[in-house]
């Protein structure tokens, strides 16, 4: 049977969106990359899209995009969980912003585009309220083809303690705004930045600038088992029951800023970064386990894509899942590239790295590899 797979390239302007087609990818992701979620405008999707049906027409591609979860939450407990200001608001907003991102992506490009919903940070009965809602929305408006994508982060609480107190760590975090208020915290935000930063950053009722990082939570924190397989499967029935299309593993932007990707691999230890003195990348999901949630996915009626830090030699044995629908991907697809202008020195940040063809290649599903100069 001939397989539909496609790689997923995250991008952040037109001409990113060029390179991720030239190199093979199948699906253009719209992401702002100097926020923790991603969220981009609505206007620069719709630049996104004019590039992507500009340039090459005879592709079978498709748009996606996210609505995050940050804009769905009024805050976050002691323990992690969202919390509502009223019956309903998250999953209305929710529904909002997915019809807002399905207008901007329009079905110009492809009639079927992909809508991602962050699920991190709630219950198991807020998530179902929450799908619930998007679902019916988009199923009743002009964009019902749309296909529902709900983003849920996969987590290990050992690396994250571990690694969380780093400077680097610490600085990236703070810079991606991954903190919160606290009088008794150990962050001084003034050890970061000058007065007039503070004072557009800080509420004016702030008696100081203690801030403690963003932390990642257990998965019984939000009702579910904290045995992958078990919790896999809780979080799949839960997506079929409610009617989407697909569901989306990925890593918290703690994880990805502390080198912890979806999948153990042995060549992970081998992997120190560019210069070598980076952690050692670390995986969370077994290829076992990985296997499980998309033979499990197909079972109950809906796609699995995979995503958290994948890097090529990781794709090439994900690949090898017969179930796997989609990978997406932005870091093993970027790298640091000078401004021709200028002598200055690029730096190799989150949000300084800019998609290119021969990476993205490098991901694409092997039977679809082919000469990206052609």
């Amino acid at each position: 049977m001939k397989r539909n797979r496609r790689l997923l390239v995250s991008v952040f302007d037109p001409q990113e969106a060029r390179e991720a087609l030239i190199g093979g990818a199948r699906i253009v992701d719209c992401e702002d990359p100097r926020t923790s979620l991603g969220n981009i405008s609505p206007f620069k999707i719709m630049r996104i899209s004019d590039s992507v049906l500009n340039y090459k027409k005879d592709l079978q591609v498709q748009l996606s995009t996210n609505i995050g979860e940050e804009q769905l939450l009024f805050d976050k407990g002691a323990n992690g969980v969202a919390i509502q200001k009223f019956t309903n608001e998250i999953a209305g907003k929710a529904a909002q912003a997915a019809l807002g991102v399905a207008c901007a992506m329009g079905k110009n490009i492809h009639p079927v585009n992909i809508i991602k919903i962050g699920i991190d940070a709630m219950s198991i009965d807020l998530i179902e309220e929450v799908l619930l809602e998007v679902v019916q929305t988009i199923r009743r408006s002009i964009f019902s083809y749309s296909q529902i994508v709900p983003v849920f982060f996969i987590r290990d609480i050992n690396f994250w303690d571990e690694r969380k107190t780093s400077e680097r760590v610490i600085k990236e975090l703070i810079a991606l705004r991954e903190f919160y208020l606290d009088s008794k915290g150990a962050i001084n935000l003034a050890d970061f930045y000058t007065d007039a930063e503070l004072a557009r950053i800080l509420p004016s009722d702030a008696k100081d600038t203690y801030v403690s990082l963003n932390e990642v939570y257990p998965y019984s924190n939000f009702g579910f088992s904290n045995t992958p397989k078990e919790m896999l499967k809780q979080l799949i029935d839960l997506c079929a029951k409610v009617g989407v299309d697909g569901l989306m593993l990925d890593t918290s932007i703690q994880h990805k800023i502390i080198r912890v990707g979806l999948l153990k691999h042995f060549k992970n230890s081998e992997d120190k970064g560019l210069g070598g003195n980076e952690f050692p990348r670390e995986g969370i999901l077994t290829l076992d386990e990985v296997n499980f949630f998309c033979e499990y996915c197909h079972w109950k009626g809906i796609e699995s894509y995979l995503a958290g830090s994948i890097q090529d030699y990781q794709a090439e044995v994900l690949w090898k899942i017969d179930e796997l629908d989609s990978i997406a991907v932005r870091g093993s697809a970027s790298t640091a590239i000078s401004d021709p202008s200028s002598t200055q020195k690029v730096g190799d940040s989150r949000h300084e790295r800019r998609i290119k063809r021969e990476l993205v290649n490098k991901l694409v599903p092997p039977e679809q590899r082919g000469d990206i100069n052609a």
